[in-house]
């Protein structure tokens, strides 16, 4: 490992895809391992039902606040950029506090409407947890705005191993999973501790009124954004209930098809994160950039989307079983919304501060969601559910580039590369034809 991480040239926008994608292959092998470890169902549930929770109560503030400091802090002076980072990891560790408070003594009614139990276990030790960590997941983006694309690598894999080893190491050993989350809790607060230390060693540790202000009034609609895409993400699953109420089969069908490609999620959220601040500090020389660095992301998602797809009658079932055979149309389509994660026409609309037209186009994208996967559902059952869910998905990108043409005159073709992602999505759609004949 660390002649690997010794041997790339590491730039901002390669260490956040290596972030993103240690982060996300960190909880899914802590998961795979967890299975492996002699441990309950019971009890990897538990672990699962609090991380459901801590994303429930943080998922949107984080999401918000972080893309509101990407796209704000290029616009400042020395000065504010140093009184906005220390205001941000203040406000970050006062809301981290309070999230923490209420999970210790929050009501069991709570729980019980949330997660259907009105006292989780382990919630103290998880609390302590969230505690650091959630203000701690600052941390690689602070490194971003320095320019330190190192120190984001080696942080960002230290964590993850960190990781891997309190949830898993203590079931392995024979001890009670509990010791986990203590471990947790003590990795969190230490994240938290090396947090504070990095805002005494580079920032003044100064309040910033005026930059607060600022960058709570840019961060609302993007909060507001994340709870409405959070929600957006579930509308096919509530669909699915309505006309399958009952159907557990149906659902576990459905729910093992609708998975798009983790690898290129991740991806593909790193270079809109490391694009966004440099596109807000110089928009015309950073387009060619993101028109660069998206098309080396166009060869990964299709090379693996077709391949995937092409071949997905046989591999799917030897996979999942024979039993989720019908999951295999869903899935495909699924890879279809890929093809909208390739057009960062959102990090480009967040980098001109245009919040409120990012809050307009998922409202738009939410509601023709419901509209389309409920008429879709009639004469195509679990395939139309899924298919409203891609032309929605589709139709908030288009809806974001069309704006950006008309009113910043910003094309499609500044920023992607029309011509291969044309080519690219007729193979696609190409390869999932291929495969209908043979279901």
């Amino acid at each position: 490992m660390p002649r690997l991480l010794q041997s790339v040239v590491w730039t901002d926008v390669r260490a956040m895809q290596w972030a993103q994608l240690v982060r996300q292959g960190s909880v899914i092998l802590a998961a795979v391992l967890l299975a492996q470890s002699g441990l309950s169902a019971q009890e990897i549930g538990r672990y699962e039902q609090l991380q459901y929770l801590a994303a429930l109560l943080s998922a949107a503030w984080v999401s918000g606040f972080i893309q509101g400091l990407l796209s704000y802090h290029a616009r400042l002076s020395e000065a504010g950029k140093d009184r906005l980072i220390f205001s941000v990891g203040l406000v970050f560790s006062v809301l981290s506090l309070a999230v923490a408070v209420l999970l210790w003594i929050g009501p069991g009614a709570l729980w019980r409407a949330l997660i259907g139990q009105a006292q989780p276990a382990y919630l103290a030790w998880f609390a302590l947890y969230l505690l650091g960590n959630v203000p701690a997941n600052l941390q690689e983006y602070f490194y971003l705005l320095y320019h330190r694309p190192k120190a984001i690598v080696w942080y960002s894999s230290l964590h993850a191993l960190a990781l891997i080893a309190c949830v898993v190491l203590p079931p392995f050993l024979g001890y009670p999973f509990e010791i986990s989350f203590q471990w947790l809790a003590v990795l969190g607060l230490l994240r938290l501790g090396w947090l504070w230390l990095f805002l005494y060693r580079h920032t003044s540790m100064r309040w910033g009124r005026t930059e607060w202000n600022d960058w709570r009034k840019l961060s609302g609609p993007l909060i507001v954004y994340a709870l409405l895409a959070l929600a957006n993400q579930y509308v096919d699953i509530w669909w699915v209930g309505q006309f399958y109420a009952g159907d557990e089969g149906v659902f576990a069908i459905y729910r093992y098809g609708a998975r798009e490609l983790p690898l290129v999620t991740a991806l593909s959220a790193a270079l809109g994160s490391a694009m966004l601040p440099k596109l807000s500090g110089d928009m015309a020389t950073q387009l060619p950039e993101l028109k660069r660095q998206s098309r080396r992301l166009l060869h990964l998602f299709f090379s693996l989307a077709i391949l995937l797809s092409l071949f997905s009658p046989w591999w799917f079932p030897a996979v999942f079983s024979a039993v989720f055979f019908q999951s295999i149309v869903i899935f495909n389509l699924f890879m279809l919304i890929g093809v909208s994660r390739m057009v960062f026409s959102l990090t480009i609309v967040l980098a001109l501060q245009q919040n409120r037209v990012a809050l307009w186009a998922i409202v738009f994208s939410l509601l023709l969601h419901l509209l389309l996967s409920g008429l879709l559902a009639y004469p195509f059952g679990l395939a139309g559910i899924a298919l409203g869910t891609v032309l929605s998905f589709s139709a908030e990108k288009l809806f974001l580039a069309i704006y950006l043409q008309r009113r910043h005159g910003i094309r499609v073709g500044q920023y992607t590369d029309i011509p291969m992602l044309t080519g690219y999505t007729l193979l696609l759609l190409g390869a999932f034809g291929f495969s209908l004949m043979y279901l």
